[in-house]
């Protein structure tokens, strides 16, 4: 697509796109089998999943002008391989953006959002959801970093030895071995080295998002911070699993 084909006034930025564990469960990550250029709703196994919503054409219908690509792992691979497959998440993701030169390029910065924006291309940055990713080591942290990742989630559906997640629901029993909001790791490390943390699902009945994340703000307040997807009309700033959309 030439530069010339959008007029666009304001960046559209897409903070979180799951399209690369669905390629990984679809097509076992071989893109030589992946047309990013057709219209996926209209071909299997695209077509039939509730959670693919991504191709290019409807990228740029939306005018999107940057996008976070999300390696996403599941909480199963918590202490097992959960490092190897985020890496591998991580490489699926960058040559995805190598394979379609005309329409993204990789950002790690704002400059180079920027710079993409001006070029007419999709600027893709590199997020990773939930802290179980990095194995409680602040050298994978550092690693993942150089990797060109620039945001982290503390959780996703499941605890950390550091950080907290919420329940399904507000009547779940509290898992007994969960940490209660963040401990001295997931206050002083959790973020090292990204340039965006973002809070996922934070226990929305038990912490309380200004009092339990105030030393947290101090401590790493050289980072920016980011609340992060769902809430509920008493805590608009918190999520559930559920991913209930309620703002």
């Amino acid at each position: 697509m030439a530069v010339g084909d959008y007029t666009w006034r304001l960046l559209h930025y897409k903070g979180h796109n799951d399209l690369p564990w669905n390629i990984r469960k679809f097509m076992h990550n071989k893109l030589h089998s992946f047309n990013f250029t057709a219209e996926l709703k209209k071909l299997r196994p695209w077509s039939r999943s509730s959670w693919s919503h991504t191709d290019l054409p409807r990228l740029r219908e939306g005018m999107v002008g940057a996008q976070f690509w999300v390696s996403y792992v599941p909480c199963e691979s918590q202490r097992l391989n959960a490092v190897q497959l985020t890496i591998e998440q991580i490489d699926l993701i960058k040559r995805l953006i190598e394979q379609y030169p005309e329409d993204l390029r990789l950002a790690t910065s704002a400059d180079e959002v920027e710079a993409a924006f001006k070029e007419g291309r999709i600027a893709s940055l590199i997020g990773v959801e939930g802290g179980h990713a990095i194995q409680n080591s602040l050298g994978v942290l550092r690693a993942l970093r150089d990797l060109g990742v620039r945001y982290l989630t503390l959780t996703h559906t499941c605890s950390t030895p550091w950080a907290e997640c919420a329940r399904a629901r507000e009547t779940d029993l509290e898992d007994p071995d969960s940490p209660r909001g963040l401990t001295h790791f997931g206050r002083h490390g959790g973020g090292e080295g990204m340039e965006v943390i973002v809070f996922q699902c934070v226990q929305n009945d038990t912490l309380d998002p200004l009092d339990r994340y105030n030393d947290l703000g101090r401590s790493t307040a050289r980072l920016p911070l980011v609340l992060d997807n769902e809430g509920t009309p008493q805590r608009p700033f918190l999520c559930t699993i559920t991913r209930l959309r309620k703002l």
